[in-house]
């Protein structure tokens, strides 16, 4: 309960915050590029923050539990994409646009900033939903409300699964017989 309310605690202080930045927008450009007023350092700790959210960092969890050591070249692309984006943001910022599909029109035409603008549609409804999925998942750890999950044949248990009773075994509709759980050398 009390992450809840640690959490609560810190949306209220965002709503402040944006509140109040809110009067100090006057322009389309203020809203869209900050005015561009925002020095290298605070924009590389935005593009951080955007990029490494929530998804990033259960979803990669999660990968890493289940393929191992192998999960820590998710993050790589990421950084790579930053590195690039790095040689290219003074370049893009003397252009005077207010977003990447204007960049991209003004560049190669009506077409290509159309297509961008559906791409950037698909990206943002698919990042959004792993965001909230993650935060549902982070919700439910929270507030320990989760519901038992149904086994399989073979299924790996963890000791925290087997002391909590987090789980429940659904037999077939025409299975007679009886079940038994047993702790071994696969339960970790």
């Amino acid at each position: 309960m009390t992450y809840l309310v640690g959490i609560f605690i810190y949306l209220l202080v965002l709503t402040g915050i944006s509140i109040y930045k809110s009067r100090q927008v006057k322009t389309q450009e203020d809203f869209a590029v900050a005015g561009r007023s925002l020095s290298p350092w605070i924009m590389v700790c935005t593009m951080l923050a955007v990029w490494i959210g929530t998804g990033s960092i259960v979803g990669n969890a999660g990968k890493a539990y289940q393929v191992g050591m192998a999960a820590f070249f998710l993050p790589v692309g990421t950084f790579i994409g930053m590195i690039l984006l790095s040689f290219i943001a003074t370049r893009v910022r003397s252009i005077e646009a207010l977003s990447v599909p204007e960049i991209i029109g003004r560049r190669f035409g009506a077409a290509a900033r159309m297509l961008a603008v559906i791409a950037l549609i698909i990206a943002y409804m698919v990042i959004v939903s792993y965001q909230f999925n993650a935060g549902g998942m982070v919700l439910e750890v929270i507030t320990g409300k989760k519901d038992k999950v149904a086994l399989n044949v073979n299924d790996t248990l963890t000791k925290n699964q087997v002391r909590k009773g987090y789980f429940r075994y659904e037999p077939p509709e025409n299975w007679t017989g009886t079940a038994r759980i047993r702790q071994s050398a696969t339960v970790t």
